[in-house]
């Protein structure tokens, strides 16, 4: 079979998702930008996904099914598409989320013309379990400012819903970032470091349905240990402190994208640090207690 190199690669991670799974899938197949390909990443389910992601490999070529011997976590799962994705341009996809029709095709209409732009996307609606809509979310774009450092310095600092990392992205560029880490809130990590690389596009177009329900996993593991383990399940979670670690990561965004910054751009943008330390401090200060706790625990049990 002669190897397909599509425009746009999205990638599907999926956990037993066969509740959402063929209607999210369905929405992307049925784009009328039809110049893509469609990883199912399936991180080792122990439900019907398996049959559904098999069956649409069967019926659309455009389709890749992506198994897994064992369940790695969640951050895995995301991260393996994008060294098997084909295309210039890529986007994450959620096993319980639709698109309009219209979503790919507008969101490649600006990163064809537009070369600053690091990665576009559509406003959202909210529905629920039944697909009825909840309520339309307003502009959430931060990353919109020609100033690397002001675009940094506000996808940290503004707690804004991330909508934007299922955007549609230049795949050079995603492919020099930390992707999506295996600790709580990875996802705005990486906005931050893609906002140092370039700008962002929101369109007024609510072409983006996403899902609310209790199955989402920011509910199903709301505790921070619980969740620690979702993303890595080679982690137990118990020495985890996901403020102090998100911390460090944004760090090491700056870090990586530092080199494509001038030295008054990274200075800049290293003044973020101070304010979200201070914003932090009273979380920060009780991870570090609870941790000593579990630490001092340990010690005397041995």
């Amino acid at each position: 079979m002669t190897q397909r190199h599509p425009k746009v690669s999205i990638g599907l991670p999926t956990y037993n998702g066969e509740r959402y799974l063929a209607e999210a899938i369905s929405s992307l197949l049925s784009q009328d930008f039809t110049d893509l390909e469609l990883l199912l990443a399936d991180n080792a389910s122990t439900d019907g996904t398996r049959d559904i992601c098999e069956r649409f490999a069967r019926e659309d070529d455009r389709v890749r099914y992506l198994p897994a011997d064992r369940n790695r976590g969640a951050s895995w799962n995301f991260n393996r598409m994008v060294a098997e994705a084909q295309g210039p341009y890529f986007k994450w996809a959620a096993d319980d989320d639709t698109y309009d029709r219209a979503f790919v095709g507008l969101c490649v209409d600006v990163l064809d013309n537009q070369p600053d732009v690091v990665l576009a996307f559509t406003q959202a609606v909210e529905i629920d379990g039944e697909g009825n809509v909840i309520e339309k979310r307003g502009p959430t774009n931060v990353a919109h400012d020609d100033d690397p450092a002001v675009r940094f310095r506000r996808v940290v600092m503004d707690e804004v819903y991330c909508y934007a990392v299922f955007g549609l992205m230049r795949a050079e560029v995603l492919g020099t970032t930390g992707l999506i880490g295996s600790f709580a809130q990875s996802d705005r990590v990486l906005l931050a470091e893609l906002a140092l690389h370039g700008r962002f596009v929101e369109l007024d177009e609510p072409c983006f349905r996403h899902r609310e329900h209790p199955g989402r996993s920011m509910y199903a593991y709301a505790d921070d240990r619980d969740r620690q383990r979702w993303f890595d399940t080679s982690r137990d979670g118990t020495l985890t402190m996901p403020r102090w670690r998100l911390g460090v990561e944004y760090r090491r965004a700056l870090t990586r994208a530092g080199s494509r910054l001038t030295t008054t751009e990274r200075r800049r943008a290293a003044t973020t640090f101070g304010p979200w330390g201070l914003a932090n401090g009273p979380v920060l200060g009780r991870e570090l207690a609870r941790t000593t706790m579990v630490r001092a625990k340990r010690r005397l049990q041995r």
